[in-house]
């Protein structure tokens, strides 16, 4: 059956995931140590020592993902809403009598619940310096209910979707995609767990934001995989572990068994894309999502069925939310996949 996309996400049961994927990370660790000569028990206590606090990371991960429920549960709050003003306004079209009466008394309340989202808006929604954020979109996917299962009107994406959605340019100028990964940075000494994004290439610039310092990625270290590990920190790991120090851009970090070059470092406004307020290490390409992911591979990161990625696009010059939302539509009656367009803005 196929998929279409619209705004929302999903996310059954986050203190299991969050658990089992811990429990993986520190049994994979367990088996890389047994292939090394350590016995099972011995393999384990130490895998648990190089992950470090269980529960703090897990503390963490935790909070990111109540942050991204309440995100959707408010959005899909305010989709709600402004179906009843529609509607509403439908009704009081039929009695202008009482519609002026109505909107009188309404006023000053209205005017209070304005200015206090405004401020909401203002805390959660901006702040990021990028260009034109009236432009920009979000797009998801929303699968039907099967006779097994639940519905999905709100999902994530699968990175097919991406590149078709690119190929849009009547709709989009640009889009974009990201989404999470966690893994650890290594010195001598110490292993210390990181958060991250892996994003396309170019999702910093259809936004329109620029770096602190450093540069973004460029075309070619988002077109092979495995080719080009380079990282761009995050503004508060950036100060919290060298500093500030600009002289770590062209040096390097250990993660995931291999040296990465850092290039650039995201502006202090930037927290990351998946949950606001929730600061991201580093960030790093999509064509280096396997090495960063453990039990992943190029091929099974480009199936149409993995749905793991947020989109973000910008709107051609001239389109309109709701004639992306129709060219997407007609698409989807024409047999191809079905598309929508979520809210305006980040």
């Amino acid at each position: 059956m196929k998929p279409t996309y619209r705004a929302g996400s999903y996310d059954p049961d986050p203190e299991r995931d969050i658990r089992e994927e811990t429990d993986a990370h520190i049994a994979m660790e367990a088996e890389a140590l047994m292939a090394q000569g350590l016995n099972r028990q011995a393999a384990l206590r130490e895998a648990r020592r190089r992950f470090g606090d269980r529960a703090r990371h897990e503390g963490q991960a935790k909070r990111e993902a109540s942050a991204r429920e309440r995100e959707l549960r408010w959005r899909d709050r305010f989709d709600a809403l402004g179906q009843d003003v529609r509607y509403a306004f439908r009704r009081m079209g039929r009695s202008p009598g009482f519609t002026s009466i109505a909107v009188l008394s309404l006023a000053l309340g209205i005017g209070a619940n304005t200015a206090i989202f405004s401020l909401v808006n203002a805390i959660l929604l901006s702040g990021v310096p990028m260009r034109a954020p009236q432009e920009l979109v979000e797009v998801y996917t929303s699968e039907e209910a099967r006779a097994d299962e639940p519905g999905y009107p709100y999902s994530l994406s699968s990175v097919p979707d991406l590149f078709d959605l690119r190929d849009r340019t009547d709709i989009f100028s640009g889009v974009g995609g990201y989404e999470g990964f966690f893994n650890r940075i290594e010195t001598e000494d110490s292993v210390e767990p990181v958060w991250g994004e892996i994003v396309s290439w170019d999702l910093f610039s259809i936004l329109g934001i620029t770096p602190e310092v450093g540069r973004f990625f460029v075309h070619e270290e988002g077109q092979s995989y495995g080719t080009h590990p380079v990282v761009v920190l995050g503004y508060d790991f950036w100060q919290k572990k060298f500093g500030g120090s600009p002289e770590i851009i062209g040096g390097s970090i250990r993660m995931a068994n291999r040296e990465w070059t850092v290039i650039g470092v995201a502006p202090e406004e930037l927290q990351g894309f998946m949950a606001p307020g929730i600061a991201m290490d580093m960030f790093a390409t999509y064509k280096m999502q396997p090495a960063l992911n453990f039990e992943s591979s190029s091929a099974s990161h480009e199936q149409r069925d993995s749905h793991s990625t947020f989109m973000k696009a910008r709107l051609a010059p001239g389109v309109t939310v709701e004639e992306a939302q129709a060219a997407l539509a007609t698409l989807s009656a024409r047999g191809g996949l079905s598309r929508g367009v979520g809210g305006a803005g980040l």
